[in-house]
């Protein structure tokens, strides 16, 4: 296999940093400079500083640093952001000027890691420059060369001058500590540079993560370099690895993976087995086994002789190997290696497993290992279910009620049943069960055997411990669960077998629904092995609306625990289909924590719209409940001895009011029902209010038919849609009054043609001052602006862009219809017409200031000039953005 950096690797690698040019650099700087209290400068600075602020003189590099210098706070740190500061010189002279600046910034005091900053900042930049600008850039550097700060930035900002980096490995045991050398780790190109820059740079010195070290280190040297990092010489470099062996992480068996070498494995094998007979680094021990699977002729050179501090432990991971890797042809060992795994393979090595038994006594008496990680206690089970003796298995047995040990050891069961039959004992409900009932008693249609190879079904399952099928005339025979259990293996959770189906149709709904439950409960008890088609295929097919409202309760919790398994419960909520269980598939798609699963739930919802013939907006219409409550948004509660009616407000808030009339903010006691409704009405109000205000903007219409079933007699839309004022699509403009009737602006019934289609009507369209009397008259209040909207005619964008606003103002508009682009960089809105408005973001945040991230500017503004909605909103939008307060 070729030898490739890992992306993630690479991604940390300062050359390849991308480039992010920003505008009007030098200009902020200065704009800056003039407002930022400074200490005194030398003659050179002060003309640097006259030349930046407009007031004579010149700018050399010394000078712009020791500005930079001066400009500092009272705890050594520049105050200015660094990526403005080496923008700026860049633009006030050029690469070879800014190169200069930073050797001379490094030269000129205690700055180290504002040096290393920009030098790294800067590095990109030369990466892809030409040889006359490098050579420009060395002539500036050259003279700079001096002191070992500016010796140590030259040589990485220009690594093709070796004989620099050469004389500055010579020179290193002899200067003072100094994190700097850390550049000259990033700038070494040999494996004997890299040892001896170890040797003399301390653990202190550098503040490096292991992807960083590795990916840089990797590419500027070579594979080689793996076997110098793992080394004494270089380990306590990376602040992962600072602990020695005991300190190492996943990305150092990823380097193990990438670089195998007989040297490094066997290090880390002797490491991750203490002094002692103890193993303080299992998960190492067990990663490092994996690493040895893929490279069995490796493995097997250093394992034959290899004496680990645990007798026989070696000859398990070597074990383990040669199950692993059947097909191997091993001859290319030499003779004692070659033996051995021969021994193995003939199963004339009897004590396999003991070693692992050995570990665990020596370490915990007898008990299962302590870990200290969810990754640790996954890394020791596999290791476990690895390994083919007796030994292994038995311990692995004892321990199946620790976590992650169900999975392994069902797939242990299913690799070997015949030493599952050895060591566990008769009746053990994991031993395979492989009698089926013979059929007894008529099977409804649909239960009949499908001709064809007989599926597999999930090891965790044993059908005879599922709930009897019933149909609406009795029980089922046992061959029934069989025949379904075949039926659900031959589906998706996306489309089920025909026989299924039929089957399903001949079932009690509520038996159908047990059965699945009681499939996921044993998939749940067995630690979701095997992954989760079978189980969310059976709920997905076979569930009902209390199956759904089951499913939900799981996703809160598995989207923070187990957030793969969310999309196979979206899709068995969406197979699933009642309208119950697509309003949780709704609140997913617009309240889930991610934007994946918001966008799996979305695409599940238009799969389900597609499939009714519906839009997804109309599919939003038909799945608002009514909560329970009457055709006028109410119903009543019995608190204690009192009738209490609860109402809806023009948010969809609660109003509660005892038998008096009168509003109250409690009821005297907790009710649950009271409780959920509150819930309820909090979900959907917001989400419905936004969805007619996005209406209203985007022109969306609705037919007659529609508008009368699910806005105006539906009990919850219909409270907003008594407050809204509505067009038709002959231009009439109406609202709907309490008794559901149509009425003008003056109060004149309004009746419309079947054919109509109503829209939420928008500001321009409406006679505003006459409307907000009618409303004013008789004291409606709007769930969101509308007759009282603010509405603009068309002015330049111009003077509402480059101008800085809080970030958190983009989440406002966000709540309130507008979407965000990819990246967040841009916002778009549809307006009425077809058209859809954009505002374009700088991708950057302002970094002049002391939180840049809270700080966004608009770059750029679109909307159809001839569309008065479009322009209206769009100023609506910047308006609020860039006001002031």
């Amino acid at each position: 296999m070729p030898f490739e950096i890992p992306e993630d690797w690479l991604r940390c690698v300062a050359d390849l940093r991308p480039i992010n040019p920003r505008p009007n650099v030098l200009s902020r700087y200065t704009d800056w400079l003039s407002r930022t209290p400074r200490l005194g400068l030398d003659p050179e600075g002060a003309r640097a500083l006259d030349f930046l602020t407009g007031s004579g003189g010149s700018a050399t590099p010394r000078g712009v640093a020791e500005v930079a210098i001066a400009t500092g706070g009272p705890n050594g740190t520049i105050s200015l952001s660094l990526d403005i500061l080496v923008d700026a010189w860049l633009d006030l002279g050029g690469l070879p000027f800014a190169a200069a600046a930073v050797a001379e910034l490094a030269g000129l005091g205690p700055f180290t890691s504002e040096a290393i900053y920009l030098a790294e900042h800067l590095r990109p930049r030369l990466v892809h420059a030409g040889p006359a600008l490098i050579g420009q850039v060395m002539a500036e550097l050259a003279p700079r060369r001096d002191n070992p700060a500016a010796r140590l930035v030259a040589s990485y900002l220009v690594p093709e001058r070796t004989d620099w980096i050469d004389e500055d490995c010579r020179d290193l045991p002899h200067w003072e500590r100094t994190e700097l050398s850390r550049l000259l780790l990033f700038s070494v190109r040999s494996v004997g540079q890299l040892r001896h820059v170890g040797r003399h740079t301390l653990a202190g010195d550098t503040y490096l993560y292991s992807r960083e070290l590795f990916g840089t280190v990797l590419r500027n040297v070579g594979p080689a370099a793996a076997a110098a990092l793992m080394s004494e010489d270089c380990r306590h470099l990376c602040s992962e690895l600072r602990s020695g062996w005991r300190g190492y992480d996943d990305e150092t068996v990823r380097l193990l993976e990438l670089c195998p070498d007989e040297e490094t494995v066997r290090l880390l094998l002797e490491a991750a087995v203490g002094e002692g007979h103890a193993v303080t680094r299992f998960d190492l021990l067990v990663s490092s086994s994996t690493v040895l699977i893929r490279h069995p002729l490796l493995c097997a050179r250093v394992l034959a002789d290899l004496r680990l501090s645990i007798p026989g432990l070696a000859t398990d991971l070597l074990a383990a190997v040669v199950t692993r890797n059947g097909r191997t042809d091993w001859s290319p060992l030499p003779p004692a290696a070659r033996d051995k795994v021969e021994e193995l393979r003939a199963g004339r090595v009897t004590t396999v497993g003991a070693g692992l038994s050995g570990l665990i006594a020596a370490q915990t008496k007898g008990e299962w290992p302590a870990v200290r990680s969810a990754v640790e206690s996954r890394a020791i089970v596999k290791f476990l279910a690895a390994l083919p003796g007796d030994h292994a298995f038995a311990v692995l047995a004892e321990q199946r009620e620790r976590d992650y040990v169900l999975p392994a050891l069902l797939t242990a069961i299913r690799r070997d049943p015949e030493r599952a039959a050895r060591v566990l004992p008769a009746g053990d409900p994991l031993l395979p069960v492989d009698t089926i009932p013979e059929p007894g008693g008529e099977l409804p249609e649909g239960f009949a055997e499908v001709p064809g190879r007989t599926p597999r079904l999930p090891t965790w399952l044993v059908v005879q411990r599922l709930p009897v099928l019933e149909t609406a005339t009795g029980a089922l025979p046992p061959i029934a669960a069989h025949r379904l259990c075949a039926l659900i293996a031959r589906s998706t959770p996306d489309k089920a077998h025909p026989a299924l189906l039929t089957a399903r149709s001949a079932l009690d709904p509520v038996s159908a629904a047990r059965f699945a439950w009681a499939i996921f409960e044993r998939w749940r008890e067995f630690q979701y092995a095997d992954g989760s088609r079978f189980p969310m295929t059976a709920l997905g097919h076979l569930g009902t609306d209390t199956t759904a409202d089951d499913l939900a309760v799981q996703l809160p919790v598995w989207s923070v625990e187990a957030s793969a398994r969310v999309p196979a419960v979206l899709d068995a909520l969406a197979s699933i289909g009642t309208d119950t269980a697509i309003t949780h598939l709704h609140r997913t798609a617009t309240k889930a924590r991610t934007k994946g699963l918001r966008n799996h739930a979305g695409k599940r919802l238009d799969k389900v719209a597609a499939v009714r013939g519906l839009s997804r907006e109309q599919l939003d219409d038909r799945i608002v409940p009514d909560l329970g409550l009457d055709r006028r948004g109410s119903t009543t509660l019995e608190a204690g001895d009192e009738l209490y009616t609860v109402t809806v407000d023009e948010s969809l808030s609660p109003v509660l009011r005892n038998a008096s009339g009168v509003v109250v903010n409690r009821l005297p006691r907790r009710h649950p029902g009271f409780e959920r409704l509150k819930k309820e009405l909090t979900t959907i109000g917001a989400d419905r209010i936004r969805a007619l205000d996005d209406a209203m903007v985007a022109g969306r219409g609705w037919a007659l038919p529609d508008f009368l079933a699910f806005l105006v007699r539906h009990p919850l839309m219909g409270v907003l849609t008594r407050r809204l004022v509505w067009i038709s699509s002959a231009g009439v403009a109406f609202r709907v009054a309490e008794d559901g009737s149509l009425a003008d602006v003056s109060d004149q019934a309004v009746v419309l043609p079947g054919d109509a289609v109503i829209r939420v009507a928008h500001p321009l369209e409406l006679d505003v001052a006459a409307w907000s009397d009618i409303f004013a008259d008789y004291v409606i209040v709007q769930p969101f602006q509308q007759v009282q909207r603010e509405v603009y005619e068309a002015e330049p964008y111009e003077p509402y862009l480059d101008r800085d606003f809080p970030r958190r103002r983009l989440y406002a508009l966000a709540a309130r219809g507008w979407r965000f682009g990819e990246g967040h960089t841009s916002l778009s809105r549809a307006v009425l017409g077809g058209e859809t408005i954009h505002l374009e973001l700088y991708d950057d945040w302002d970094p002049l200031s002391s939180e840049p991230d809270d700080l966004g500017r608009l770059r750029a503004v679109r909307a159809d000039p001839s569309n008065p909605i479009a322009v209206s909103e769009t100023i609506r939008a910047v308006r609020y953005l860039t006001r002031e307060n």
